[in-house]
């Protein structure tokens, strides 16, 4: 029997955490090889190697990480999974290693070692998926702003790495790119929006794919919770007061929790939050909200222009694709 290997690669802000926290890790059909966030080493060491090496290291290494790949614990009887948006990431926001290098770095560790590698991608409307990142990753990685983006979208000059986040969200265009080396049958798509708009449906489909039991995907994310970008706001020490972190996780609070067995962990995580606070003054805060809301509000304020920035591609896409009425409505 033929050697799979499932990799999912987000893009972020599409509930690839949830994915990650209460199906893939758990479904006792998936033989799930990380991405492992709450842990201290999230990334499989195999991957971190694919995304972190030089184009000589990955070259002169390249025997010694077949043969890697090859000892990866592939369970013939289940799903072998790996789920890691750092593959995106490392492009669009980080600017390290462009998807198509990374992606066909592993379809030709993965050919050598006689695994037939699948792509899901998880993705979201643009105009959604660009205020998400935005609102969780303006003070830290995001290295571009909305007014930079809004001039981009508006066929205005602006900079290398703009233009690279932007154009990264064109899901025709990458389908094409890594279309090339991985084939068109093993590239599949899954919508955040089918999330929204019938879970069950969205967890039947991403079963189908996986060729995993779908009753089983039902009753693991009954009671999914997905990491909405209010979530993130209010238990960000550099957007919320004391106060408003702490009533956020009093809300938040339910006596379930204590059985987890993480559950200190992300008490201890969240008092050191607070405690980080004791630097940041007040005022301080406010300013960082200010950035934000006002970074949304020229987000909304564009949302059709960046529809349309996006428009002939989406077409191409949702074509190929042959997507429902229902979903198509968020793209266009």
């Amino acid at each position: 029997m033929e050697k799979k290997l499932y990799l999912h690669i987000g893009y972020p802000r599409t509930a690839t955490k949830t994915l990650q926290f209460y199906l893939f890790k758990k479904h006792t059909d998936i033989n799930y090889l990380g991405r492992f966030p709450n842990r201290k080493i999230s990334h499989h060491r195999l991957i971190i190697k694919i995304l972190n090496y030089d184009d000589k290291q990955f070259e002169s290494n390249f025997d010694k990480l077949v043969n890697e790949t090859k000892n990866l614990p592939i369970d013939i009887s289940k799903t072998n999974l790996i789920s890691d948006e750092f593959f995106l990431l490392n492009d669009f926001l980080y600017n390290r290693i462009t998807i198509e290098k990374s992606l066909e770095r592993i379809s030709r560790l993965c050919k050598s070692s006689e695994i037939e590698l699948i792509i899901l991608f998880s993705v979201r409307n643009q105009t959604d998926i660009i205020k998400s990142i935005f609102s969780v990753t303006f003070l830290t990685s995001l290295n571009t702003n909305c007014t930079k983006i809004i001039d981009l979208i508006s066929k205005k000059k602006t900079d290398t790495y703009t233009h690279n986040f932007v154009n990264s969200l064109n899901y025709q265009g990458l389908y094409q790119k890594i279309s090339k080396f991985l084939g068109k049958d093993n590239i599949k798509f899954i919508f955040f929006e089918d999330l929204q708009i019938n879970p069950t449906n969205y967890f039947a489909e991403i079963s189908d794919i996986l060729n995993i039991d779908y009753d089983q995907s039902l009753k693991l994310t009954k009671n999914l919770h997905a990491h909405e970008m209010n979530d993130q706001i209010s238990n960000d020490p550099q957007l919320s007061t004391k106060y408003q972190m702490f009533i956020y996780k009093v809300r938040k609070f339910r006596f379930k929790l204590i059985l987890e067995p993480n559950f200190l962990l992300k008490i201890l995580d969240f008092l050191k939050k607070v405690l980080l606070k004791s630097s940041l003054k007040k005022k301080d805060v406010y300013k960082n909200r200010d950035q934000l809301e006002t970074g949304l509000m020229i987000l909304d304020k564009n949302e059709k222009k960046i529809k349309n920035y996006f428009n002939e591609t989406n077409k191409k896409f949702f074509n190929i694709k042959k997507t429902n009425l229902a979903l198509i409505k968020y793209y266009f």
